[in-house]
């Protein structure tokens, strides 16, 4: 049963596209009662309820797809858990670390997925062990807020609360390039590879969007700003455009989407602002669609190159 569309208790936390494009999942928790978080597997095309997946916790706070689109990965309180994408079930639990879940994604092997908690940490996607922790290396702790991988797979990418960025060289497991700032700076909030892997886009939690091109050190470019902190940006694939979402302040600053132009400076257009966060966004495999959850349970689509609403779907409708 679906919950009642008039109650605040209930609320969609995080929003996934597969790579081919074919499935959706969304995270969802509800207040009324402990445990009652689940994780629901849509299709794309007829946005028919496939599969739904109760968890052990109170809260979903990350999903991410496989790149071969065999796994998908639920992050649900302390606890991360694989899952078979062929028919939704339960693959493998993965080691528990402590924290909640700021990021998970699989690297572009799909044998080894990153999380971010309390610290950046490795997985194995066949045995669910641990097998790197990038935010204690060799004894250094950074304080980390999130983290990205090279589309190669190489370099990850860490973020953290001093408004710096670390690259971590996965091949031969060192430190290759460490960007720091001088003073109180604002944390790192979301970072993103864009798909040639030679620049790093980074959305900080004053509303600053910076572009860093990377050569033997990190050269940084300011891109534009927002009103709130950017809590997540996203290439587009193709690498021409790329996505921001800002969280809600109640009585000061409403939740936006922005679409920015990645090759101009300061260019871009809101698709959507509203009072109830934005949890979740994903792109469609060529980049065309772009698609957004919010937590008044909506789904809404766009075009990419129009820049124009196409679609929305009510999930209370289903």
């Amino acid at each position: 049963t679906q919950p009642d569309a008039t109650s605040p208790k209930d609320e969609v936390t995080d929003c996934v596209c597969s790579l081919d494009g074919g499935r959706i999942l969304l995270g969802r928790c509800s207040h009324f009662s402990r445990f009652t978080a689940e994780v629901e597997s849509i299709d794309t095309g007829t946005m028919k309820l496939l599969a739904r997946i109760p968890q052990d916790a109170d809260r979903v706070e990350k999903c991410a797809f496989s790149p071969n689109n065999e796994y998908y990965a639920v992050a649900a309180g302390s606890a991360v858990t694989l899952y078979s994408a062929a028919d939704d079930r339960l693959h493998r639990h993965c080691e528990p670390t402590e924290g909640f879940t700021r990021e998970l994604h699989f690297l572009p092997d799909g044998d080894t997925l990153l999380r971010v908690g309390k610290e950046a940490t490795l997985y194995s996607v066949h045995t669910g062990c641990i097998v790197k922790s990038l935010t204690n290396w060799k004894g250094i702790n950074i304080r980390t807020t999130i983290a990205t991988s090279s589309p190669d797979g190489r370099y990850v990418v860490v973020g953290d609360n001093d408004g710096g960025l670390t690259m971590y060289d996965m091949q031969f497991g060192t430190r290759s390039i460490e960007f720091r700032r001088h003073g109180c700076e604002p944390k790192v909030s979301s970072c993103a590879y864009a798909p040639d892997g030679r620049r790093i886009l980074a959305g900080f939690w004053d509303g600053s969007v910076k572009l860093f091109i990377l050569g033997p050190t990190l050269q940084e470019i300011d891109w534009g700003k927002v009103c709130y902190g950017v809590t997540r940006c996203l290439y587009v694939p193709g690498g021409r455009h790329f996505l921001t979402v800002t969280s809600s302040c109640q009585g000061h600053y409403q939740a936006e989407l922005r679409l920015w132009d990645a090759l101009f400076p300061g260019r871009s257009t809101v698709l959507l602002e509203t009072s109830k966060d934005i949890v979740g966004v994903a792109c469609t495999p060529v980049g065309r669609v772009i698609i957004a959850a919010c937590q008044d349970w909506s789904i809404r689509a766009w075009d990419t190159n129009e820049r124009e609403e196409i679609a929305r779907f009510d999930m209370f409708s289903r």
